[in-house]
């Protein structure tokens, strides 16, 4: 679990600078099971005020920052009518499912 949660700091940064924001020297609180509020959308929220994270991928983003965070995850952007996804690379999958699941109680907000 720690390989999973140590890697999630680094990804989203890389994405947030990407982006045009600065780098998180920790990550934020969030809530389980809270698309709009878990710990990588809290993470984004900043530069993308709708963002949507769900276990296997976000949403709610422009398709120019869906490209970006594509690029920056390693992955392709999904695209299907006026919707585009991102697909979570594994470790943030893996961190979305294990912080569901309570197994990170210090990022978990009350």
């Amino acid at each position: 679990m720690t390989m999973v949660h140590g890697s999630v700091l680094p990804t989203i940064n890389r994405a947030r600078v990407a982006l045009g924001g600065q780098p998180l020297t920790q990550l934020p609180k969030g809530m389980k099971e809270k698309t709009t509020g878990c710990v990588i959308a809290n993470a984004l929220k900043d530069l993308a005020p709708n963002i949507e994270v769900g276990t296997l991928s976000l949403s709610g983003v422009s398709s120019a920052f869906a490209d970006i965070i594509a690029r920056e995850f390693g992955v392709e952007a999904i695209r299907s009518d006026e919707v585009v996804d991102v697909p979570l690379p594994e470790e943030l999958s893996a961190f979305v499912r294990l912080f569901d699941a309570g197994m990170f109680p210090e990022l978990i907000s009350s």
